[in-house]
């Protein structure tokens, strides 16, 4: 369905431009728009498509209702691969579409995006609040957490039209450089804390949060390695989810008034997810159970989950110094692995 309406949207500016290539639909559309005081009405409807079909991928608010229930009902790995890598394409067919090809529409774009993310950040986590089936409440959380990344989204700058020769979205940019930051940051701590929710499942206890009451006491490092993941998920310092939080509120800022507003909605709703993160870190370390862990053999599991682990207490710390060049970087990974899977070319 929301690649139907995605097609559908495209084929409207394949219609318009007479093109499909990217930069050809830029620089026809920068010929067009210059010196229009108002839109091309079916330009306008092929846009709000795009940006239709693209937040069902993206789960956004207003077309989120799939999330929440294919996230409870797959198993949890399974979860762990939808919270991350479809997002992940997601974005970076976004970043191709809006910004490559509709780059000369970007003050038409940019505000729509910016009442979506504020949207989207602000119901995920207030939904998030009353989970308490762990599953649905990491669910709602990565709701929210695709409204910080519009942010960045919202907060590019660049009104030239199309890239460069040899450049890339991120070229000058802080906007989008900050989403890709955040996408990678996310990627790590998400599948970071469904592992060690998969982890707790394979000892015998399910997804609720009375499951997680006393594991601090019984397996310490599942138990820190699961607090880190929150923490940065939450964006507290030194931990990769704070810089690149911090990555988009600075991008979002230099933008002006819109951009100051997602600011403090995103220090506000940061806040307000700690009630539902650190309730999870009490369970562990302040309540108490009769139940035992069963025995299981999880040992590479256990591997992954302390790198991840690590990645996500350090990563901010390591990567801070070169934010550009791993953008980029990370860019143009994404845009090799996404023409692989045929979603944004």
């Amino acid at each position: 369905f929301a690649s139907a309406i995605l097609v559908y949207g495209m084929a409207w500016v394949y219609g318009l431009t007479g093109t499909t290539n990217l930069d050809g639909i830029a620089l026809s559309l920068q010929s067009s728009v210059t010196g229009e005081a108002f839109l091309d009405p079916a330009l306008v409807l092929a846009l709000l498509l795009i940006i239709v079909g693209l937040g069902f991928k993206m789960a956004a608010v207003p077309f989120h209702f799939w999330t929440p229930d294919a996230y409870d009902g797959a198993a949890t790995p399974v979860t762990a691969f939808m919270s991350v890598v479809p997002k992940v394409a997601a974005f970076a067919a976004t970043i191709r579409i809006l910004v490559q090809a509709l780059g000369p529409l970007r003050d038409d774009w940019v505000n729509v995006i910016a009442v979506l993310a504020l949207v989207t950040m602000t119901f995920g986590n207030v939904v998030a609040i009353a989970q308490r089936n762990v599953k649905r409440m990491l669910a709602y959380s990565s709701i929210a957490h695709t409204g910080y990344m519009m942010v960045g989204l919202a907060a590019y700058r660049s009104t030239g039209g199309f890239l460069a020769p040899g450049a890339t979205p991120t070229t000058g940019d802080d906007g989008i450089s900050s989403l890709l930051i955040y996408l990678l940051a996310y990627a790590v701590m998400n599948i970071g804390a469904f592992a060690v929710v998969t982890w707790v499942q394979h000892r015998g206890r399910g997804i609720e949060l009375d499951d997680y009451n006393g594991l601090a006491a019984k397996e310490p490092l599942a138990a820190a390695a699961l607090t880190v993941f929150l923490i940065s998920l939450m964006g507290i310092p030194p931990t990769i989810g704070f810089y690149a939080k911090y990555q988009v509120i600075v991008a979002a800022i230099e933008i002006g008034t819109i951009g100051l507003i997602l600011s403090l909605a995103i220090v506000v709703l940061s806040a307000v997810s700690a009630f539902y993160y650190l309730r999870v870190v009490a369970a562990m370390y302040f309540n108490t159970t009769e139940r035992e862990l069963r025995p299981a053999q999880t040992g590479l599991l256990n591997v992954g989950i302390g790198a991840m682990a690590v990645v996500t207490l350090l990563g901010g710390i390591v990567f801070s110094g070169n934010i550009a060049a791993l953008a980029d970087r990370w860019y143009r990974a994404l845009t090799v692995m996404v023409a692989y899977a045929g979603v944004g070319g």
